[in-house]
């Protein structure tokens, strides 16, 4: 066996080992929320009659931190230990302390987030109040190198720059968060198209941590999707976006030397979906007076469940969407052509475009036939 066939069923091993320990850790938190009264009552914009849990987001966190703190102790002691380690291209793994400073920063802004969401799930914070604790998180990040220049000049449109992406993913899947399995499925899909592109570019650290974060995230999927026994709560959705928003920030997405701005691209298509989700409810609320911040019934999922599917239909809708654009990213990613790039955003476009169309025309039928 090869190295890189050896790293990839290490990884494959990596993978399904973790999201058989999540499945299972999910259950302790089920007991700790219930312990706490951390539950989501049942209520007008709800459909269970029963409160269900929260903190699933709980058992993403520890699981994705508790697996990563104990991977690196190990790569720092053992790998000395284990000659196996120390070859190509598992010695990147061996030398993790080289970003160690990165993964402090990750770690410290991830606790943030989730702390936030796990005082809005117990007390409700304002929607201000939970912008202003996404800024210092990604302030956080920043102070501990983990930024976006994008060959800006500036510190403080680095600054800028990082915050807005941060805040902006962090939120989507915040809002994504409005089905079972919706957020958490969107997030494992995501992450697969992020750690194949970590691995045609031989980012083996980045690819590590897409696979520790996916095979954790897949752990509460299995509860939440069919059963929906346990939920996120914004401890959760929060810190999926935000984990995600910094992985792209420290993933390198190298197109073309000759035109840096398509750089741009790939992160933006493989996240197309939840930002697509975010802008039309936006522009929705907005359009009918409504403040941005208020909840409701808008999201991309509740209007494919009025279109006639049902919310499990609407939830894999969204999947295949995301699965479509995340493949686009690939064949992007391949072209070795300005012609192709181009051809590739004109397609992601005119995707959303096509969907926006069926969904005016179904709503137009929809209130004509009533």
């Amino acid at each position: 066996m090869n190295m890189m066939s050896a790293w990839f069923l290490f990884q494959g091993v990596l993978f399904m080992g973790i999201a058989f320990f999540s499945m299972g850790f999910v259950n302790i938190w089920k007991k700790i929320a219930r312990l706490f009264n951390l539950v989501d009552h049942p209520g007008a914009r709800k459909i269970h009659a029963a409160p269900v849990p929260y903190l699933g987001g709980a058992s993403i966190f520890f699981a994705v931190w508790g697996i990563l703190v104990a991977g690196m102790i190990f790569m720092y002691y053992g790998s000395e230990m284990v000659d196996y380690l120390n070859r190509y291209p598992f010695r990147y793994l061996a030398n993790i302390e080289i970003v160690r400073r990165e993964i402090a920063g990750l770690f410290i802004g991830s606790l943030i987030i989730f702390l936030v969401g796990l005082v809005d799930d117990w007390r409700k914070l304002s929607p201000l109040q939970k912008i202003l604790g996404q800024c210092i998180a990604a302030l956080v990040v920043f102070f501990f190198d983990i930024r976006i220049t994008f060959f800006l000049p500036s510190p403080w449109m680095h600054l800028l720059l990082t915050v807005f992406w941060v805040v902006l993913i962090t939120n989507t899947f915040n809002l994504l968060d409005n089905m079972n399995g919706l957020s958490s499925g969107v997030a494992v899909i995501v992450s697969f198209f992020l750690w194949v592109i970590a691995v045609l570019t031989h980012q083996f650290l980045i690819s590590i941590l897409l696979v520790i974060f996916g095979a954790s995230v897949l752990g509460f999927w299995f509860h939440n999707f069919r059963r929906g026994s346990i939920f996120l709560g914004d401890a959760g959705s929060l810190f999926l976006g935000f984990f995600l928003s910094i992985i792209v920030v420290l993933q390198t997405f190298a197109v073309r030397q000759e035109h840096p701005w398509l750089v741009f691209f790939l992160p933006f298509s493989i996240f197309a979906l939840p930002l697509y989700d975010t802008l039309s409810v936006v522009f929705i609320r907005l359009k009918k007076g409504a403040s941005p911040f208020q909840g409701d019934k808008n999201h991309f999922s509740h209007r494919l469940v009025n279109l006639g599917l049902s919310r499990e239909g609407a939830v894999c809708f969204i999947y295949l969407v995301c699965i479509m654009t995340g493949f686009t990213s690939l064949a992007f990613l391949a072209s070795q052509t300005l012609a192709l790039h181009l051809l590739f955003i004109l397609q992601l476009a005119l995707l959303f475009v096509i969907i926006s169309i069926l969904e005016y025309l179904g709503r137009k039928n929809s209130n004509g036939n009533t």
